[in-house]
């Protein structure tokens, strides 16, 4: 007997009850009749806007932001295992949970496994937060998702099956991607940083006002693809993800505070763990896996973030006190 055909990506849908299934390419900017192709928006725009934010992220680091690891190991430590081990734990005991649909159970775990957000240091900053221990951890995982990312996504697929059938994950060509549009981006900024110190600042703020209006176009241009479904695919998506966004928040905080870290790094992980790069999510989705479905976690965490963030600012700024010189960081002026 001749084995089952294994479904590509895109046929991750739900059964005849749930919403209208999204086709396999779904243009992001628009579906009014244009001579632009779909394909060329998904291949082109989304790796483009992903490569803009790592390289704004790139030139805001250093070499020493990584040789920092081996000095505050602990705070380092515990921000990057709640970051890379608890919160994707999290996504999937929230999916089980809930007994989410497959799709939106892969796009739950998908966003949890990303790396932390661009605008976390502006965050962990404003918050009072200790910035070199968020600059250390966006670095770290900013790296090690290149790998880990596509694992817990694989297995993702594999807890959360289709129904109309296994999906056969490219995980090979998931790590070239991600590569490619992540870490490459990250480092050549960085040598950038290294090399031309004064350029790279006076560059970064203008790559990153590129790649906020780049990734605010992406995500209007995914939100107006299926204006149509959305609310009924944010019906199953909006309690997990506001669940997940609490939970990982609060946890890391509470884990902080329990190892006896200091306000600004329990704040910092606290903003760490609740930002992550749903643009990232957002071009797996689409670019990978062609399921649009899958993407719509992403673009509702990637929203709800900044709200859940700011009250983090709000948390930060009443617990660690004002320092009075200097930046906001100062860490002389934190007590524990």
């Amino acid at each position: 007997m001749a084995k089952a055909a294994r479904r590509s990506p895109g046929a991750l849908r739900r059964g005849p009850g749930g919403p209208p299934a999204l086709p396999r390419r779904l243009p992001l900017a628009t579906r009014s009749a244009t001579p632009m192709n779909p394909d060329l928006v998904i291949q082109i725009f989304i790796p483009t806007t992903l490569a803009t934010i790592m390289v704004a992220m790139g030139l805001g680091l250093t070499v020493d932001d990584f040789r920092r690891v081996a000095i505050e190991r602990t705070p380092v430590a515990v921000g990057a295992l709640a970051q890379i081990v608890l919160l994707p734990l999290l996504g999937f005991g929230i999916a089980l949970l809930l007994q989410l649909p497959p799709p939106i159970a892969v796009g739950i775990v998908l966003v949890s496994a990303c790396p932390g957000g661009p605008s976390s240091n502006l965050f962990s900053v404003a918050a009072r937060g200790d910035r070199a221990l968020s600059v250390s951890l966006t670095a770290i995982s900013g790296l090690v998702t290149v790998l880990s990312t596509p694992l817990y996504l694989h297995l993702a697929l594999t807890v959360f099956p289709a129904d109309t059938g296994p999906v056969a994950f490219p995980f090979g060509e998931t790590v070239l991607r991600i590569l490619l549009v992540v870490a490459l981006p990250l480092l050549a900024a960085m040598i950038f940083r290294h090399h031309r110190p004064a350029q790279a600042l006076r560059w970064e703020p203008r790559v990153r006002i590129t790649a906020a209006l780049l990734l605010t176009v992406m995500v209007l241009g995914a939100v107006a693809a299926e204006a149509s479904s959305i609310a009924d695919y944010w019906a199953q998506a909006g309690s997990a993800v506001l669940l997940l966004m609490g939970a990982a928040m609060g946890a890391g905080f509470a884990l902080s505070r329990l190892l006896a870290l200091r306000p600004s790094q329990a704040i910092t992980i606290t903003i760490e763990v609740g930002m992550q790069n749903s643009a990232l999510a957002i071009g797996i989705a689409f670019n990978i896996l062609r399921d649009g479905e899958i993407a719509v976690p992403a673009l509702g965490y990637g929203v709800l973030m900044y709200g859940a963030c700011g009250i983090a600012v709000l948390l930060g700024r009443a617990l660690v006190p004002a320092p009075e010189d200097g930046p906001l960081a100062t860490r002389s002026q934190d007590p524990r």
